[in-house]
């Protein structure tokens, strides 16, 4: 009976794991047949910018010379002594649109949001808000793929990702790793909004109240995530908007920052994190009994193990291709694309690491404070009281 029950799941799990390959299928169908619509509201981009990075310069340039006719960039910086003052300054002269600002701190409230939060006050008139972070590269119509879908009166809000563009090994199955968290962004269900790059509509941010709710608030882009679909509106995913960014070189502290992520995930939209912590540690689980039995001598579970770690390297295989075609990078982007299959199986149990180590996770050490479960749930009951 019990060899009956592993049967069952382990077929599951087989065909769980090929179905993913399939999610990114029709999201790509589903991306590619889909119009983007072409007015162009007034937009103010707000980009908080700390410590020099080795392409700051470089992205800088990249977010001043967008394909759009009415933007406006702000550089968010917290003092003149930082180390990214004199590059944004540079960066940006003899561009009209662009102008650089000193962060208004905001107690209790990350660097970040601050920033944020004074980007706002000065957007002026602006029709959408625009949120990005400084490390990313965003090609020339970035802003104009992220801006369009919002003219539909059913999105509220917009994201790209992140795509780590490998240079190593290890860098390579660090994006490999990535693909686990973007094959979900296609659906509603599992979307997020994604701190890099995201857009809202300025009347929606004012209207539910965002800036008040990241004033108390842990989290910019899940806050945001659950604001916009708890009023109801879509959150579009853009993968013409995945945007390079570089990736951490050094494992083991990128498996913490892994943990981290679902960790705020959990906090945040427990719904969108389920799904994933199941869908892995099922699909872990029985890659490991797999093993085991076939170990033991049973064939039939070593046919599944080959069908599960194929279906890992499939999944990785199309996951790249898919965004090889979606986004709007040069084929170089890409040349390590055929670890992407091969690691793919190692970037699963990495996750699945992840997953176990953020489900008892109970704090958060975030731009130098700790940040508990229970202070969340202390912010969220002060922000949904009237």
């Amino acid at each position: 009976m019990l060899m009956l029950v592993l049967l069952f799941f382990a077929i599951l799990a087989v065909v769980g794991i090929w179905a993913l390959s399939f999610l990114f299928i029709i999201g790509y169908l589903k991306t590619r047949k889909e119009p983007l619509l072409t007015s162009k509201p007034s937009v103010c981009v707000i980009v908080p910018c700390k410590e020099k990075g080795e392409n700051l310069s470089k992205n800088i340039t990249a977010f001043c010379h967008q394909q759009y006719p009415h933007y406006r960039l702000l550089f968010i910086l917290d003092s003149s002594t930082d180390s990214a003052f004199p590059v944004v300054t540079e960066a940006i002269r003899g561009v009209p649109h662009a102008s650089l600002e000193f962060s208004a701190m905001v107690p209790n409230t990350s660097g970040k949001i601050s920033a944020l939060l004074t980007g706002i006050a000065k957007a002026d008139d602006a029709e959408i808000l625009v949120f990005a972070d400084s490390d990313i590269r965003p090609h020339p119509v970035w802003l104009a793929d992220l801006v369009a879908p919002l003219a539909d009166e059913y999105v509220g809000a917009t994201t790209g990702f992140r795509w780590f563009v490998p240079t190593n090994l290890t860098t390579a199955l660090i994006s490999t790793w990535n693909l686990s968290t973007v094959s979900g962004m296609f659906y509603q269900i599992t979307t997020f909004a994604w701190g890099g790059s995201m857009a809202i509509k300025a009347s929606l941010f004012h209207r539910l109240g965002i800036a008040g709710r990241w004033k108390e608030g842990l989290s910019d882009d899940l806050i945001l995530t659950h604001a916009v679909k708890k009023a109801g509106y879509q959150l579009r995913f853009v993968p013409q908007c995945v945007v390079a960014s570089p990736a951490e070189p050094q494992l083991r502290k990128f498996l913490r920052w892994g943990s981290q992520q679902l960790t705020w995930m959990r906090w945040y939209s427990p719904a969108a994190w389920g799904v994933y912590y199941v869908g892995i540690l099922l699909v872990t689980a029985m890659l490991i009994i797999e093993a085991v039995l076939y170990c033991l001598g049973n064939v039939w579970f070593g046919l599944l193990l080959g069908l599960t770690v194929g279906g890992e390297m499939i999944y990785g295989w199309v996951g790249v291709m898919t965004f090889q075609r979606l986004m709007r990078y040069p084929p170089e982007t890409f040349r390590y694309k055929a670890w992407f299959g091969v690691l793919a199986p190692v970037a699963f149990l990495l996750y699945a690491y992840n997953a176990v180590v953020s489900s008892v996770k109970r704090e958060i050490s975030w731009c130098g404070k700790t940040y508990r479960k229970r202070d969340l749930a202390d912010l969220k009951h002060k922000q949904s009281s009237p």
